[in-house]
């Protein structure tokens, strides 16, 4: 049985762009990890591609029939939730990069939360130059990675110019791991302070 869930929320006319970062997590070794992207309203034409990109990598694809409303990060998030099934699941943007060891090696610090008081875990990123992330979708990031990294610690975290590499760095990021069971005390705990509101 799978440790992780990753959760994925997408909306788009056009998948192309977003496919091809997508591709970029056929390098990762995705042992013990289920991939669940939500579909929180993209064009019935696009959702049938986006739909066949899952298929071929074993990914679930939950469209949700939401075209008419606002799209919603945490709708998507929320029916990615309900379909996990898994101990940890981690919430992503579309849009990065990992090296082919990151899960296996987020797994382990998974393990280590054990000996603390915490159910959760940020993860940093280094968020790329235009010109980084072409060498990242020519090369692979795990040829980038280096690269990328030297520049999370000697260019300019907040961005500049003269970075070659990177466009600026966050400590913590959108990437949140927490344990499944989390989601069923805060509903415990939004339901009492709904009683106490009364």
């Amino acid at each position: 049985m799978s440790k992780l869930t990753l959760i994925i929320a997408v909306r788009t006319s056009d998948f192309s762009e977003y496919a091809k970062r997508l591709q970029l997590r056929d390098a990762l070794d995705l042992a013990d990890v289920d991939t669940i992207l939500v579909d929180d309203g993209s064009p019935a034409s696009v959702s049938s591609e986006v739909e066949g990109f899952c298929r071929e990598r074993s990914y679930t694809y939950i469209r949700l029939q939401t075209e008419e409303l606002p799209f919603s990060l945490s709708r998507a998030r929320n029916a990615g939730i309900d379909a996990s099934s898994t101990e940890w699941i981690c919430f992503e943007d579309i849009d990065l990069a990992y090296r082919s060891d990151f899960y296996q090696r987020l797994m382990r610090e998974l393990d280590l939360l054990d000996e603390t008081p915490f159910n959760f875990l940020t993860v940093p990123a280094v968020y790329l130059s235009a010109a980084q992330s072409d060498r990242v979708f020519s090369n692979g990031m795990d040829a980038e990675y280096e690269r990328a990294l030297t520049a999370a610690l000697l260019e300019d975290p907040r961005g500049h110019d003269f970075n070659s590499s990177l466009q600026h760095y966050a400590p913590a990021s959108s990437v949140v791991a927490v344990r499944r069971r989390t989601r069923a005390l805060c509903r415990r705990i939004r339901r009492k302070l709904c009683r106490l509101g009364r």
